[in-house]
């Protein structure tokens, strides 16, 4: 699903540049596409093995999601692609977790904190709990957030990429 969505995404970014005739745009696209297919976790890989946090502090392990389908999805307070792909997540959330499909945000370090207003970057974990229960207030989310721990460590594991988002299989791959 997630490489399918990816794709169309770049099929039509490709078609784009093709039909300005932007040459450079193609290569540059087509660069960039390949780094992004090629950075870890890659299909079939495990996921790693990381302690989150649930919004309320509780440790949540990695493991843990082992046993259904679960989506991730990476976002913060901060981040405009994230913010606009809410409603539709929580809509798709609706419709499949009756069928056993779990999903999750996961709150990691704020992408746009300069225009941002309100907030900054968090130096504890303690605040970036807080920024992520607001987020669940902020945009009334039913999907639970789960906090990367302060050092990132999740977000690195998973390829540190941008308004990312991640099926995870039963067996955890």
């Amino acid at each position: 699903m997630f490489h399918r969505s990816l794709l169309i995404a770049t099929l039509v970014a490709m078609a784009f540049a093709i039909v300005s005739g932007n040459v450079g745009a193609q290569q540059r696209l087509h660069e960039r596409e390949m780094e992004f297919l090629q950075q870890p976790p890659l299909v079939g890989e495990k996921l790693p093995t990381v302690t989150l946090y649930q919004a309320d502090g509780t440790e949540f392990q990695t493991d843990s999601l082992r046993g259904s389908y679960t989506v991730l999805t990476f976002g913060c307070l901060t981040c405009p692609p994230s913010i606009w792909n809410i409603p539709g997540l929580e809509a798709v959330e609706r419709d499949y977790a009756p069928k056993g499909v779990r999903f999750f945000f996961v709150f990691k370090s704020l992408a746009h904190p300069e225009i941002a207003g309100d907030f900054i970057q968090p130096y504890t974990l303690e605040e970036r709990l807080v920024q992520a229960r607001t987020a669940r207030e902020r945009f009334g989310t039913q999907i639970p957030w789960l906090v990367d721990g302060i050092d990132n460590r999740f977000k690195h594991a998973m390829g540190d990429r941008p308004n990312s988002q991640f099926l995870i299989d039963p067996d955890g791959t």
